[in-house]
């Protein structure tokens, strides 16, 4: 059974990583959910301003309220007009999700799952001090979709009670009558659910955080920059392939290519060539000890050279005397001795 849901959802869409638009940013909402997003937040609060007027035009502020806005008769045609383009915005998104579904386009990345539960409790742990970061977050965070899916189920709350209390006629015609009583109740009680949560949850988490105030631009632009992006859902951003990231950085510096890697190996082979002659050529002080050996040996052959050749010059000088003058003879061997 499991499988052959698996089977059907990826037969519907397969999940993509996050696109890029041609500034560098992360598109985060296409027009058709930026404008389905204004059409119920407009409508929403235009029917908060005009339903609590109707519920108690005879009481306090409420009753300077609907004289302000016209009366009872002109909320009542401002609130079903509200209502109205309420249901066609949630027919609009049904519609949408459909066309996804048909171009196998569909993603469902917001369908909460068992890691939503992981990150609430990380989150919690981080408020309390228990961990030092908070968790990295997917493309939707548990609280948006919480958001999304409470949606739906206000819209079949408000809408389908909004209806019993707009045709009381035809809804008791297959209903008891006590579902008109049922249905006031729900339909007053959910729109004050509603209110409180989005103004107080919703508003906070979306526009007044310390991250984000005074307020995000997804709404309008639907582009979230890469830093905020990898901030606020960074196990979704670790999947963005790394040639669109320096696609991007690239586009950030206009156009200019990514700078060269040459200079940076350039210092490592400038010692290498410089140490090898230095490596090579002997040291200053060998070459002036070698240079002193070789003087003073040159030196010491002269003198032997002049003391054989004086020596030589005077034993034939000796033997060119007579044999009587020995003691001349003598005295010239003890000098050639001395020298």
């Amino acid at each position: 059974m499991m499988g052959r849901l698996g089977t059907f959802l990826s037969s519907l869409g397969t999940p993509r990583p996050p696109r890029l638009s041609a500034d560098g940013r992360v598109l985060r909402f296409d027009i058709h959910q930026r404008i389905q997003h204004v059409l119920m937040f407009s409508s929403l609060i235009t029917l908060v301003l005009t339903g609590w007027p109707l519920k108690a035009a005879g009481v306090g502020p409420s009753s300077h309220l609907a004289k302000l806005l016209g009366g009872v008769e002109t909320l009542g045609i401002i609130h079903r007009t509200a209502a109205v383009i309420m249901l066609l915005a949630s027919a609009y998104h049904l519609f949408y999700l459909g066309l996804q579904a048909a171009r196998k386009q569909l993603q469902f990345d917001i369908v909460p799952g068992l890691q939503d539960l992981k990150d609430l409790a990380a989150n919690i742990r981080y408020y309390l001090g228990l961990q030092p970061e908070p968790p990295k977050f997917g493309r939707y965070t548990y609280f948006e979709k919480f958001d999304y899916f409470a949606v739906f189920w206000g819209i079949v709350v408000i809408g389908g009670s909004g209806l019993i209390l707009w045709f009381p006629v035809k809804a008791t015609s297959f209903l008891p009558s006590w579902a008109v009583n049922m249905a006031f109740i729900a339909h007053s009680d959910e729109a004050l659910l509603a209110l409180m949560y989005l103004f107080i949850f919703h508003l906070y988490m979306v526009h007044l955080r310390p991250a984000i105030f005074p307020m995000s631009w997804v709404w309008i632009n639907g582009r979230m920059s890469l830093e905020e992006y990898e901030h606020e859902h960074g196990r979704d951003f670790a999947r963005i392939p790394a040639a669109d990231l320096e696609a991007a950085a690239a586009r950030a510096r206009g156009g200019a290519p990514a700078p060269a890697e040459a200079p940076k190996e350039a210092p490592k082979e400038a010692p290498e060539v410089a140490a090898a002659p230095r490596a090579v050529a002997p040291p200053k002080p060998i070459v002036k000890e070698i240079e002193a050996d070789e003087i003073v040996a040159a030196a010491r052959v002269i003198v032997a050279a002049a003391d054989r050749a004086q020596a030589q010059g005077e034993g034939d000088g000796a033997e060119a005397k007579p044999e009587g003058d020995v003691g001349q003879t003598g005295t010239a061997e003890g000098d050639a001795t001395r020298n």
